[in-house]
């Protein structure tokens, strides 16, 4: 009887299945492109959004645009008003791109890591269409209401981040004044676990599907989650409209290219369940009726808009009124966010002090 072959290893079956040792480097690499990619859009997530000089900048090339010239000359003056940004130092070459014959939203696509995730899509929508004018509209008008709102926001957690930061440092150089080497290495080793936990936190909630389920969550709030629902309202329906009016695409993809748009998961996954419907054949108030964060008042302006022939319409009058609605929200979020800052700062400042005590006694 002869003996079965033997693989390049030397055991029985090596010429059918890999060596073990390449599926466990492959499954290390494989953890090391996730890990990167968590990384990554964890930084992009944290990273301070510049709505103040995205606005202005859209505002500019939509006036350049409008004027009939030439679009590669218009992005090139109005890049040189924002060179400065972290967004517009990565557009130095975008204006070469589009003379090379790229699209506008390619070209700057360079500093997607600084763009607001409705930026791109949104243009993407508006040339697809051939309504470049109205999405820069959209853009800079959506960039100037979110402005102040971001930045009272951010510094709500940013302020008592950096005092913690501060108080970690001061209680390693307490210790090394104090003439105790030993001590400040115990300190800054657990000092630096403490935040690499808080790290790993924030990377799971930001970078993982567990993302989906605690933007969901916010959902639930009263203020935060109707503010979040009409500015995602605000933006797919816009955009909806835009690429709506023009037509050529099927519907299906220009739900898909709206919802691109929509920064919440959670609400971003509903919406999509309206491209499913219409890839089953059913019409587009059908199709929109099984998607929760949609009002009954909002389906019914999609049924009375599609039922008369003006579904653009009824997409610009739905995207009209989440924008009226959210205006109020957002100076409310921006006035309670002043007023959360200094009890944060006092209660980070008094948190430190306390650690600060008990780690010398």
């Amino acid at each position: 009887m002869n003996d079965p072959p033997l693989g390049p290893a030397g055991s029985v079956g090596d010429a059918r299945r890999p060596p073990q040792p390449f599926r466990e480097v492959e499954m290390v690499r494989w953890g090391w492109r996730r890990l990167r990619d968590a990384l990554r859009r964890s930084i992009h997530a944290l990273k301070p959004t510049d709505y103040r000089n995205l606005a202005r900048f859209a505002d500019d090339l939509r006036t350049w645009y409008c004027s009939g010239s030439d679009t590669a000359r218009g992005l090139e003056m109005c890049v040189k008003s924002v060179r400065t940004t972290a967004f517009g130092k990565r557009w130095a070459t975008a204006s070469d791109r589009v003379r090379e014959g790229a699209s506008l939203t390619d070209a700057l696509s360079n500093a997607s890591d600084y763009l607001p995730e409705f930026f791109l899509p949104v243009i993407d929508a508006g040339e697809k269409a051939g309504r470049l004018d109205d999405a820069l509209a959209f853009v800079a008008n959506h960039c100037r209401l979110l402005a102040g709102p971001a930045s009272a926001i951010r510094n709500v957690w940013l302020y008592p981040l950096a005092i913690m930061i501060f108080g970690s440092l001061l209680k390693i150089f307490i210790f090394l004044a104090m003439g105790s080497l030993s001590g400040a290495f115990s300190m800054l080793i657990g000092e630096l676990f403490s935040w690499l936990q808080l790290a790993v936190v924030v990377m799971i909630l930001i970078a993982t599907p567990a993302r989906y389920y605690f933007e969901q969550l916010c959902l639930q709030f009263p203020i935060i989650g109707q503010l979040q629902r009409e500015i995602a309202m605000n933006r797919f329906f816009r955009t909806m409209a835009l690429v709506y009016g023009v037509g050529g695409h099927r519907v299906e993809m220009m739900i898909h290219t709206a919802a691109k748009a929509v920064s919440n998961t959670a609400i971003r996954a509903e919406l999509l369940k309206a491209a499913d419907g219409i890839e089953q054949k059913q019409g587009v108030t059908e199709a929109f009726r099984v998607v929760d964060p949609i009002s009954d008042e909002e389906k019914s302006t999609i049924e009375i808009g599609e039922m008369s022939g003006k579904l653009e319409q009824a997409f610009d009058a739905i995207a009209d009124k989440a924008e009226a609605s959210m205006l109020p929200k957002l100076r409310t979020i921006q006035s309670l966010s002043t007023k959360v800052l200094m009890y944060a700062v006092m209660m980070s400042l008094a948190g430190t002090m306390l650690s600060i005590l008990l780690s010398t006694r």
